[in-house]
């Protein structure tokens, strides 16, 4: 995936949060799934970035869900 369909995608999935998200009661559910979908970015190319520990962001992932 060249970096221009990567960032296409992650501003459609983040803008059909936001988009179908209750203004006034889903605030926080939504800046959770925003929140979960960077981690799993993360999470998931961690290969390829230089100095990025696994246990730490799945440590932030639980931490996430349990807000």
């Amino acid at each position: 995936m060249t970096p221009k369909e990567k960032a296409q995608e992650l501003v459609n999935t983040y803008f059909h949060i936001i988009d179908n998200a209750h203004p006034l009661t889903d605030i926080m559910v939504s800046a959770k799934q925003c929140a979960l979908i960077a981690v799993n970015e993360i999470i998931s190319n961690r290969l390829r970035i230089p100095g990025i520990d696994k246990l730490y962001w799945r440590n932030v992932k639980q931490h996430i869900e349990q807000l």
